[in-house]
């Protein structure tokens, strides 16, 4: 068994080139920006992700778990962004992920 679990780690490493799986969130955001074309819905994605960058940028993007995003939302609403704006970060980061 484990020598299968071995065998599928090193596949799941040969498609991955490693530039990417040391990525961080940041550079998520720069690839995800530089896919989409100009105009008004680049720049909301920018305006939404770059909370996210303050906070996570420096952290890869598969560090950001659940429990974490959950937590960080409650922050920013308890600080006294409208749910709306929560919710904005929130689809965009999931769509970020998603591409």
């Amino acid at each position: 068994m484990q020598a299968w679990q071995r065998r599928q780690r090193a596949l799941i490493d040969l498609g991955q080139p490693q530039e990417l799986r040391a990525a961080t969130l940041q550079d998520d955001i720069r690839r995800y920006l530089a896919l989409l074309p100009e105009g008004r819905t680049r720049d909301d994605a920018e305006d939404l992700l770059v909370h996210w960058a303050r906070l996570y940028g420096h952290q890869p993007r598969s560090s950001l778990t659940a429990p974490v995003l959950h937590a960080q939302l409650l922050a920013w609403h308890r600080d006294g962004a409208a749910a709306q704006t929560c919710n904005h970060r929130r689809r965009v980061l999931v769509t970020l992920t998603k591409v």
